[in-house]
């Protein structure tokens, strides 16, 4: 889900600054990566639509280290859709640019750990902020909870574990939130012009941006709009892991369902179970 919410941001920041989503995305990467073969054909719908054709290499890339070898490696931009991190882990060094283009000079991604600090409080400060406090204090990618949510590697499991602070690997995961506060941003996304507007909104849908590709929550009553996703963390012998998904089913029924744990059955994806779920609904 927080490729979705880095989408929802990418397409707020284009709306505002009037790039379109053909333009090019390494203006906006630091300024010292060396751009591999094709990379510099890469747009913006491009990497909102796992279209770059970046190496598979790095499909789960989160690390500053991957995000510069990757663009090294280079890309096919127009390529069959396929879900890769990195491409929306480049997000994290985009958005403090496209921020400083819009209105805030100093925000830049040159830097690691600005370009991390910037990325989140962009999207606390311009998209949860627009959200009359459906969004609470503690979410974020470093949170700060005295007592917080342990993930276990199973439901059976008695021991759990603590995620790290993902603030260093924000953009293709690392949002803390609870499910009430996803249902939240899939709400005001659907029926309100406080996070984009709707021709954008529009956009956003038809060439799935920030969605998973065509057919792959394929339900009974249609070609769903959903993001899932999970993830694995061991740390000194535990292992820690969260199942989660966002999904529109276009009937003006929305759904956030996250566990804190491995699911069992329908290959353990949160979003199997949301479809799966609105399908017997109508039984």
């Amino acid at each position: 889900m927080s490729k979705t919410i880095t989408a929802i941001a990418v397409l707020r920041l284009l709306q505002d600054t009037g790039i379109g989503l053909n333009a090019a995305v390494w203006p906006y990467l630091p300024s010292d990566w060396e751009l591999g073969n094709n990379f510099e054909g890469v747009r913006f719908r491009h990497l909102l639509s796992h279209t770059s054709g970046m190496t598979g290499v790095f499909s789960d890339a989160l690390t500053d280290e991957e995000a510069k070898l990757a663009v090294v490696l280079g890309a096919a931009p127009g390529a069959a859709p396929a879900y890769r991190n990195i491409n929306f882990t480049l997000f994290r060094y985009i958005i403090p640019k496209l921020w400083a283009a819009a209105e805030l000079p100093h925000a830049h991604a040159d830097n690691n750990v600005a370009a991390s600090f910037f990325y989140a409080v962009y999207i606390i400060e311009r998209i949860f902020s627009q959200m009359g406090g459906a969004i609470g204090e503690n979410a974020s990618t470093s949170p700060l909870e005295p007592i917080p949510t342990r993930y276990y590697p199973s439901a059976g499991a008695t021991q759990g574990m603590d995620f790290p602070n993902f603030a260093p690997l924000a953009g293709a995961a690392g949002w803390f939130m609870t499910a009430r506060e996803l249902a939240a941003i899939m709400a005001f996304l659907t029926y309100t012009e406080n996070l984009i507007d709707d021709p954008t909104r529009t956009v956003m849908d038809a060439f799935r941006l920030g969605w998973r590709e065509p057919g792959f929550y394929q339900g009974a009553f249609g070609d769903y709009l959903g993001q899932g996703g999970f993830i694995r963390w061991t740390n000194n012998g535990v292992q820690g892991r969260v199942r989660a998904a966002v999904m529109k089913f276009g009937v003006q029924v929305e759904a956030a369902l996250v566990a804190n744990s491995e699911i069992s059955g329908l290959s353990g994806s949160a979003g199997n179970i949301l479809v799966s779920a609105y399908d017997a609904a109508w039984s």
